[in-house]
């Protein structure tokens, strides 16, 4: 009497499973080499060339950098709504550097000036600056995180609920304000001078002069 085609779904559901899980044990064992694993992810960087969109000359002697930390307090609200029904507050730690260098594509005519003897050198430079604030996105984050009822459904139905694009904003902003009040491009236009003075001493200059023009109103 042939089996029928139940009874054959059936054993073969059984020989199918039993060798799942005996395979699964062999895995979770060794016994078996990883690319047996006809399920174990792979990835694939399918990232397309890098594409050199300029080159630029630089003119610039890098002569501080200043590393700043900020807390980012981020709190909305609205009228008439407790905090716990509608409102949202996030707190960011934003970390990042900022340099400070002077631009010698920016000395001024006769800047330069050396007596004939070549003894002595005055040297006029223009004021450091302060580069964009470079923001670490490794050690910067949120890192904790407060929502009203109607703010957690509202970020549940958009999908995008960690947008932290207006905090690393803030942080920078504020990064590169406390670097415009520290004295960090002070400590740029000391380092430019010490820097020159011995250069010129080792050319064989027995005087060096380095002064720095006033900063543009």
């Amino acid at each position: 009497m042939k089996p029928s085609k139940t009874a054959l779904f059936v054993k073969t559901g059984v020989v199918i499973m039993t060798l799942a899980v005996l395979y699964a044990v062999a895995q979770s064992m060794s016994w078996l080499p990883g690319w047996t694993n006809p399920f174990g992810e792979r990835t694939k960087d399918r990232s397309g060339p890098v594409v050199l969109q300029s080159i630029r000359d630089l003119s610039r002697y890098e002569a501080a950098t200043g590393q700043f930390q900020v807390v980012v307090d981020l709190e909305k609200d609205a009228k008439f709504l407790p905090a716990a029904i509608r409102g949202e507050r996030t707190l960011f730690v934003g970390v990042g550097t900022v340099d400070a260098y002077v631009d010698f594509s920016k000395l001024a005519d006769g800047a330069v000036k050396i007596d004939p003897d070549r003894t002595e050198a005055t040297i006029t430079l223009p004021p450091a600056q302060l580069e964009e604030t470079a923001l670490d996105t490794e050690e910067s984050r949120v890192f904790a995180t407060q929502r009203g009822i109607f703010d957690r459904l509202g970020d549940f139905f958009s999908g995008n609920p960690n947008d932290q694009q207006k905090m690393y904003q803030l942080a920078s902003q504020k990064i590169q304000e406390a670097a415009g009040e520290s004295g960090l491009r002070q400590r740029a236009d000391a380092n430019t001078k010490l820097m020159l003075e011995n250069l010129l001493k080792a050319l064989g200059f027995q005087k060096v002069t380095v002064v720095q023009a006033p900063a543009a109103q």
